[in-house]
């Protein structure tokens, strides 16, 4: 298999945490914005496994918010436990610019497999390729629902998460499905913005009810 390595281009995220009792107010605000904003794909559940290293790498820099910072997760879509491919993601941040290098469909899934070994299977023999994952180990499942929008140009994006779970993997061996967390009241909106688009951001935000704020799904999920 012929493995094709993605990079998105720069962009600027900004994030904002609302309860899910807000969820009305910020559909009205996307629904009414001047931007004319569209849905671009139906809702759909979004799971991922985030890899770290054994001493918790990054989720200290995540923690700590250093300008430069790095994760590492499989994603996949539809039902979690469905046998599917996963897309490996590489996750950069620089100062206030983000971007991802991304393999798709790099893996196969068989979530009913209780051994990681038998969990994740790599779908590319390539030996650059492989060594992504050397010395990380899973950390964390998150599972969300994720609503998609686009201002009429498609230069701002917009997504919505919400029914968040997440599953702390304790066990280099075993994963775990069956101990998790619901956060239900979390409803994570997100404005997503080109990096040359700069200028449309202080138009965009004074539209939304938006105080920009860090928030890490990751790094949510291994509160305890």
């Amino acid at each position: 298999m012929n493995l094709q390595k993605e990079t998105t281009e720069k962009r600027i995220e900004l994030k904002e945490v609302f309860r899910a009792k807000d969820r009305m107010l910020v559909e009205s605000a996307i629904k009414f914005s001047t931007f004319s904003f569209g849905t671009t794909y139906p809702q759909r559940q979004v799971n991922s496994i985030y890899f770290d290293t054994f001493d918790f790498e990054s989720l200290e820099e995540s923690i700590e918010g250093g300008s430069q910072r790095k994760k590492v997760r499989l994603r996949w879509y539809g039902n979690i436990k469905d046998d599917t491919k996963a897309t490996l993601e590489i996750k950069m941040k620089r100062g206030h610019l983000s971007w991802k290098k991304i393999y798709r469909n790099s893996h196969n899934i068989k979530p009913q497999s209780k051994q990681w070994r038998n969990f994740i299977e790599i779908a590319s023999n390539e030996s650059s390729f492989n060594c992504i994952l050397c010395n990380l180990v899973p950390q964390s499942i998150v599972s969300y629902q994720r609503s998609y929008f686009a201002s009429f140009d498609g230069k701002i994006r917009i997504t919505m998460d919400h029914d968040l779970k997440t599953y702390i993997q304790n066990n280099t061996f075993v994963r775990n499905f069956d101990y998790g967390k619901s956060h239900k009241d979390v409803l994570v909106l997100e404005i997503k913005i080109a990096e040359k688009n700069q200028p449309l951001l202080r138009k965009i935000l004074e539209e939304f009810p938006f105080s920009p704020k860090r928030f890490s799904k990751y790094c949510e999920s291994m509160l305890l």
